[in-house]
């Protein structure tokens, strides 16, 4: 849920806001599209449950006006499940499917990942069941790389609201890390050191320049000793590192 309400507020963040700075304000057709692009899970809600979440933010001209807080309540409707596998239609098993199978390869892949109906899929399949080299002996027809990227293009063209949701969650999660990378590295090369006032770099510059005291001194044979010493300790073998 965490991850969920993160998410919510990136994308409050960039939503362009109303004069007041604090509303932001949606039409009919903006409702709609949310739904069919990804913005819901539409495996739990319908475009109907979707729509009844936006009543009591009505206003007299038929658009919807939400705070922060209100739209941050819309988050329940959100998916959150996994993004990081889609259906990838060209690692369809070859060779041999039996009609049993191809339904079930529809029911639980092509049917979820696109919007392409079964008769759809069925009219494309019977298609190519027209030409023998398709129908092996048994009368199983036979699936190749040519039916894979047939299947593959009309997924891609015909993409469901899933798809475009896990596609979004993804894409935003990459978006977050890039800014979270670059917030690091530039904290990382400021050269800020953490609990180190004004009055301790202007004491510093003043013990600069003052030049080295007699207790800071050392002798260079001395010196050369303990540099001995840190080169050695550098030739240590470190742990190997684990992925």
């Amino acid at each position: 849920m965490a991850e969920t309400i993160n998410a919510m507020e990136y994308i409050w963040d960039r939503i362009p806001k109303q004069k007041d700075g604090k509303t932001i304000k949606y039409i009919k057709g903006d409702v709609d599209y949310l739904y069919l692009h990804g913005f819901v899970d539409t495996r739990n809600f319908t475009l109907e449950e979707w729509k009844a979440a936006f009543k009591p933010y009505a206003q007299p001209d038929g658009s919807y006006v939400l705070n922060k807080d209100q739209f941050l309540a819309l988050r329940m409707y959100r998916y959150t499940g996994p993004s990081d596998e889609f259906f990838d239609a060209l690692r369809i098993q070859e060779g041999p499917w039996t009609d049993k199978e191809l339904q079930y390869l529809y029911d639980r892949s092509i049917g979820v990942a696109s919007n392409i109906s079964s008769k759809t899929f069925w009219a494309y399949i019977n298609s190519l069941k027209k030409h023998t080299h398709y129908i092996n002996k048994d009368g199983h027809f036979m699936m190749d790389m040519a039916v894979k990227m047939g299947i593959d293009s009309m997924v891609k063209m015909h993409p469901s609201p899933r798809t475009l949701l896990e596609k979004e969650v993804r894409r935003i999660r990459i978006e977050k890390d890039k800014q979270k990378f670059k917030s690091q590295f530039a904290r990382d090369t400021s050269g800020f050191s953490i609990g180190q006032t004004e009055s301790e770099n202007k004491e510093d510059a003043f013990k600069k320049l003052q030049g080295p005291s007699k207790q800071t001194a050392a002798p260079a044979k001395e010196a050369a000793a303990q540099e001995t010493i840190d080169l050695k300790s550098l030739l240590k073998p470190r742990p190997k590192m684990r992925g």
